[in-house]
Order: C-alpha cells, then sequence, then structure tokens
C-alpha cells in the first residue's frame, strides 16, 4: 500500500506532468495486490472509478501489455477502458513504468481540445521513467549483511551467507515528528538529518523614506511616530489665547445669573380716539 509520502510524491509529479506537457487531465495509476488504483490526478476533469481490477478489466489487458498507446478520437473497443474511468477525451497518451518489486503502474494523459505530436509522447516517455525513478528511491534503501560462522573440529570450515534486509530509510512517524527548523535532506542516494538556525532578514532599506516637495499640503511629522518624544522646549509651549473672550459657562451645581426683563412700551392707537370724538358731536 502506499504510503503518505508517496502519495504526496505523485500528486506533486502529476500536476508537473499535466503543466508539461499542457493536458486537461493527467493520471498515476499504480498497481498493488492486483489491482489498479488511481493514485493521483490533476486537471479540470476527475475519474469517476479510481479502483479496477488487472483481471478481467479493459484497463488490466492494456496494463499487462506493458506498452505505449496513442490514440486520436478513441471509440468503439480502443475507448472501453476510458468508459471504465468515467473520462472523455479526443487524445490519449498512456506510458508504462515499472518498479523494482515486479510492481508498476500507467501515466495517463488526456486532452479534450486537441491533440499530441511527436514531442508530446517523447516528453510523456521521460516523464514516466523520472516517477518510477523517484517513486524507488523514495520506496525503501536495501540493506546487505554478510554473516560468517566458523566450525572448530574435525571438519572445520567456514560457512559464509548473505542477507538481504528491506528497510524504510526514514519513518513517516520521524518525519511528521520532526521539530521546528530540523529537516531530511536527500541528495542522489544520500539522506542526512539536519538542523538550522532561525536568521533574521538583514535591514537593507528604510521602511519609509520621506521625499521632499515644496507643495505637499501635508507634511510629514517624524515626531508622532512611536518611540519619538518632543523635546522640552515643545513641552514648555503654552497655547496661544483666542481673538474673543468667551462667555464664562456656569459651574456645576451653580444658578446661571439672573436678567431683568424690561417691560414693553405701549403705543397709543389715534385713530380710534379719533372715531370716538366723531360719533359724539
Amino acid at each position: 500500500m502506499l504510503s503518505g509520502s508517496e502519495l504526496w510524491l505523485l500528486r506533486l509529479m502529476a500536476d508537473r506532468g499535466a503543466a508539461l506537457l499542457d493536458a486537461s487531465t493527467l493520471l498515476m495509476v499504480v498497481e498493488e495486490r492486483r489491482e489498479l488504483r488511481v493514485a493521483a490526478s490533476s486537471g479540470r476533469v476527475s475519474v469517476r472509478v479510481r479502483v479496477l481490477p488487472t483481471e478481467g478489466s479493459a484497463l488490466g489487458a492494456l496494463y499487462r501489455t506493458g506498452k505505449s498507446l496513442s490514440l486520436e478520437r478513441p471509440r468503439g473497443q480502443e475507448a472501453t477502458w476510458l468508459h471504465e474511468l468515467g473520462l472523455e477525451a479526443r487524445a490519449v497518451l498512456v506510458e508504462p513504468f515499472s518498479l523494482d518489486d515486479q510492481s508498476g503502474g500507467l501515466v495517463i494523459a488526456a486532452r479534450e481540445d486537441g491533440g499530441f505530436r511527436d514531442p508530446d509522447r517523447r516528453a510523456l516517455n521521460a516523464f514516466a521513467a523520472s516517477v518510477a525513478q523517484r517513486l524507488a528511491a523514495e520506496r525503501s534503501v536495501e540493506i546487505e549483511r554478510l554473516r560468517e560462522t566458523h566450525f572448530d573440529g574435525t571438519r572445520s570450515g567456514h560457512n559464509f551467507t548473505i542477507e538481504r534486509q528491506v528497510e524504510p530509510l526514514v519513518l513517516e512517524s520521524e518525519i511528521s515528528g520532526l521539530a521546528d527548523l530540523h529537516a531530511f535532506m536527500k541528495y542522489q542516494n544520500f539522506v542526512t538529518f539536519f538542523s538550522f538556525p532561525y536568521f533574521d532578514m538583514p535591514e537593507v532599506a528604510k521602511s519609509f523614506e520621506l521625499r521632499e516637495r515644496p507643495d505637499d499640503k501635508l507634511p510629514y511629522a517624524p515626531k508622532t511616530l512611536p518611540g519619538t518624544a518632543a523635546s522640552p522646549a515643545e513641552l514648555a509651549q503654552e497655547p496661544e489665547p483666542s481673538a474673543a473672550p468667551a462667555e464664562p459657562q456656569p459651574q456645576p451645581n451653580e444658578p446661571a445669573a439672573v436678567q431683568e426683563i424690561q417691560p414693553e412700551a405701549t403705543i397709543s392707537d389715534d385713530t380710534s380716539e379719533q372715531q370716538a370724538l366723531t360719533f359724539k358731536g
């Protein structure tokens, strides 16, 4: 069964392969326990079936041939394995790859709106070989031990036996349990464990540089920045008096000043007096 690191590797390679071939869909199919599993996929179209038997399926028959395949507008019997995966495409490329443990897989690239050319076929062939190499390097490392047995007596002799044992180089629990700033580095066939300290980035430029402009109406005041304090002369300044003194406001709990109200002057009506004299005469 594929481990978590192998699945992560296949998903990463699927994205790279889809970008390399400009494919609408790219599938990574791996054989496990007489079954073909779609371990990783990339692209706009997702397959509906991810597990198919190697015996009794069209995809299994294609895998057992071990040959590359190129299809343009697949129809009928040649498109049966596409229907098993629930995949529709105008052009398809299939490239097999094999692993050291007598297993293997298929790399399937499909396009919906165009065909593949010879450079695409060569690129897929090289890409499938790269996938097989990366998987073989990720899976395990082989340890060879030499055992020697000595017999004393009348029939003394030496017996040499070679024992080969396949063990994972680094367990998944070791990788997932790494502390911060600790890592494993793999170069070719060598793996080493290392840690590195944290280095703060040096200051190569100021965070803000003022540009001098004579017509700027909102000048930049650096004294408002955090960490800058005003000078004693600025703190000793007193506020300027206003032009007109404001009316004194009453203090709390103190009655306001009482203003005397002047009576309004009455104006006599001369017209009414003249009318009264006229009626009397």
